[in-house]
């Protein structure tokens, strides 16, 4: 038990952490994991599935943006253009 109370102290101190604030994420990721119904264990690559998730949406987005561009562009319009019809919505 001695030896676990030491490592612990020793991982806190090279990551410039308190024991509260250690024992305190491991709390937060636990409420989490519970809160999404995930086993623990599996929280990391939950969390990596969320980020490639995420960097898919954001490929998306910038796909979308650069096809409405195109469009714009193609029947010579502009954003200031579609404004003062009215057309905020698909802008």
């Amino acid at each position: 038990m001695e030896s676990l109370i030491v490592s612990l102290e020793v991982f806190c101190f090279k990551q410039n952490l308190s024991i509260k604030q250690f024992f305190d994420s491991i709390y937060s990721m636990y409420w989490a994991a519970e809160k999404l119904n995930i086993p623990l264990e599996n929280f990391p690559e939950y969390i990596e599935q969320l980020k490639v998730k995420k960097d898919n949406l954001i490929d998306q987005i910038q796909q979308l943006e650069s096809e409405k561009q195109t469009s714009l562009e193609s029947y010579h319009t502009t954003k200031e253009d579609l404004k003062s019809t009215g057309m905020q919505a698909i802008i």
